[in-house]
């Protein structure tokens, strides 16, 4: 479900059926502490375990237990690519401040660069335990991952 800042819901839209909560999608439902969590109903194979938008809003990034990461419009709800080279759940997804690169951090124990608007893999970023969180600093000159034991591992990547 959608909710604007000042935590009113937002009225159904495409990108609201993709994800939802409480109801049922025909790809399947998950039990998470009591509530129920859905997968994108006609896109990922496992449910969503992260969530991002770009700073303009007109893109969502997902990632899931299928171990893709998948790029959305939200304005219609179409899948725009699917971004697969992780050999584990993707965990965690970021944009960068422009919104030109997206960042997965996945169970794999990477995390990983893509030129959002291509979808190639510029780079990856192995650490020795799975990525939980990724995070862009906001002028887009680094990159944080959180790793499970709670170390930081900042990682510069430049433009």
């Amino acid at each position: 479900m959608c909710w604007d800042v000042t935590g009113d819901p937002l009225p159904p839209s495409p990108i609201a059926q993709l994800l939802l909560f409480g109801a049922r999608a025909s790809s399947g439902v998950e039990e998470r502490s009591g509530r129920k969590a859905t997968t994108v109903a006609a896109g990922h194979s496992a449910p969503v375990v992260a969530v991002a938008f770009r700073a303009d809003s007109r893109w969502l990034a997902t990632g899931s237990m299928d171990k893709t990461a998948k790029l959305w419009e939200v304005a219609t709800g179409r899948e725009l690519r699917t971004l697969r080279s992780h050999a584990g759940w993707v965990t965690s997804v970021a944009f960068s401040p422009d919104g030109r690169w997206l960042v997965t951090g996945s169970r794999d124990n990477t995390a990983k660069l893509w030129d959002a608007t291509t979808g190639e893999e510029t780079k990856t970023f192995r650490h020795p335990d799975w990525v939980s969180t990724v995070a862009v600093s906001p002028d887009g000159q680094l990159l944080a991952c959180q790793l499970p034991q709670e170390r930081m591992a900042p990682s510069g990547y430049g433009r």
